[in-house]
Formats: structure tokens, sequence, C-alpha cells
């Protein structure tokens, strides 16, 4: 976002990014935090998952960490360890409780061979409990996390952060304010990734405004002396507006033609 203050004595031309842009500076490394802090709590606590089945109460309660549901013992027909995905970094199972108008699945797939092993015995143990009449049943695994998903979760976390270490970097405050009366010019650049720099130059001593196209971006740099840049605006070719509002202020107040670079 470009604004611009021009008073009799002097013209603030401030070039910093937009809503959208901080948003995503913000949020995209919370999220890879949020991924990496998930991973850490399914390594050090993964949850628990059990089947506890009464006949005398008529249902199964299912439960899963904190989170539980019920199914008629009537309605239940028999338990199977289903593959859900097949990746070339193994195979995902989950425990199913087969019932006359569906299936229940109980936890969440698995490539943990500990776990599916687990999941095997659980259902054999449910269906053994079906065809007899034992009273009650209750099994329960722990709900370990594989390599696969785990590395899918890593690298899910890692892109997010560095996509938002990148936007952080893109995160530039540029302000120009040139005082006329005093013939002076001030240059400002910071962001959060940034150290403060500022710089105060004489209005003679800008001696051209070049415009430089790149394939993603656009920028109007300041040229100081005969070889010092400075870049005052850059913005990508989806916002040339506001690039070519900024060129006119910048030529109108420098008194000279931008030129290309």
């Amino acid at each position: 976002m470009v604004s611009t203050s021009i008073t009799p004595e002097a013209m603030t031309l401030v070039d910093r990014p937009g809503a959208l842009h901080k948003l995503a500076a913000i949020l995209l490394p919370l999220c890879g935090l949020a991924v990496a802090a998930w991973i850490a709590y399914q390594m050090l606590v993964p949850p628990t998952a059990s089947v506890d089945c009464s006949r005398p109460r008529g249902t199964c309660e299912l439960k899963v960490g904190s989170r539980e549901r019920s199914v008629k013992i009537a309605e239940l027909t028999g338990a199977r360890v289903s593959e859900h995905r097949v990746s070339k970094l193994g195979t995902l199972h989950q425990l199913d409780l087969v019932l006359g108008v569906g299936i229940a699945d109980v936890g969440k797939p698995t490539s943990s061979s500990e776990t599916t092993a687990e999941l095997h015995a659980a259902a054999a143990a449910i269906t053994a409990f079906l065809a007899s009449t034992q009273p009650t049943l209750t099994v329960s695994w722990v709900q370990r996390v594989g390599f696969p998903e785990m590395l899918r979760l890593a690298l899910t976390g890692g892109t997010l952060l560095l996509l938002g270490v990148i936007m952080l970097g893109m995160w530039v405050r540029r302000t120009i304010v040139v005082d006329r009366l005093g013939r002076k010019v001030r240059l400002e650049r910071s962001g959060p990734l940034r150290s403060r720099r500022t710089r105060e130059v004489s209005l003679d001593d800008v001696r051209e405004l070049r415009e430089r196209n790149d394939r993603d971006r656009s920028t109007i740099e300041l040229v100081l002396g005969d070889r010092d840049v400075w870049p005052a605006i850059t913005r990508e070719p989806s916002n040339r507006p506001a690039l070519v509002a900024a060129r006119g202020q910048l030529e109108q107040v420098f008194g000279r033609a931008l030129s290309k670079g």
C-alpha cells in the first residue's frame, strides 16, 4: 500500500505491505509452529483408543482420547482392520466396526507397525466376543503416529515456516520525505527481519529516478551520487496502478522524468 502526503513544504511517500501480506506473514509461521507443536505432542503423549462392550448394557463404548461415542451391540456384525491409503512411504491401517447400516471407525489411520498389530488383535477379540456369550469385553491400544504421517506433518510445518520467513523478509516499509524548503531528502527503510536504516541527503544528490523491471516485480529506485541506489517502491505487476501513481508523484517532486533501468 502506497500513501502520500503533500504540503507546500514537503512530500511524504510511504510504501508498506498490504493487509493480506501482513496477515500471511503472521499466520504462516504460527501455523508452522502449531504443526511442530502437534508433532511433539503426538510423539510424547499419543492418545489411547479403546472399545468397551457390555451385553447387559447393550452397547459398545468407543473412546479415542477425550472423544467418545456409542454403538449398539445388536447392530454390530463384525470388526476388521482396513487399509485407508497406500503410499510410497507405507500403508495406513484403521480399526472399523461393521454395523448393519454402515461402518464405525475407531481412531485415525496409522502406519505404525506396533499399533497395526494391536488393531488386528483388537479386531480378532471383538469378532470372538460377538460369536460368544461373553458378557463384557474391553480392548485398548495406543494410537501411535507412524513415520509417513510424521514426515508429512514435518514437511507441511517446514513449508509453512519457510513461506512465513519469506513473507516476513519481503515485509519492508519504505519512507521518503522530500523537504522542498530545506532541499533535503530523508530516506528510511525498516521491517520485522531488517534493521532500521535511515539516510538524509541533499535534494541535489538524487541524480536519477529509475524504474527496474524484473520478471515478477517492478522497482522504482533513487540513484544517489554516482552508484548508490535506494529502492523506493516495489510492486508486483498486478499492483501496477499504485506504481504508476507513485511514479508520477516522484517525477513531480523531483522535477525529472523516470528512466528505464
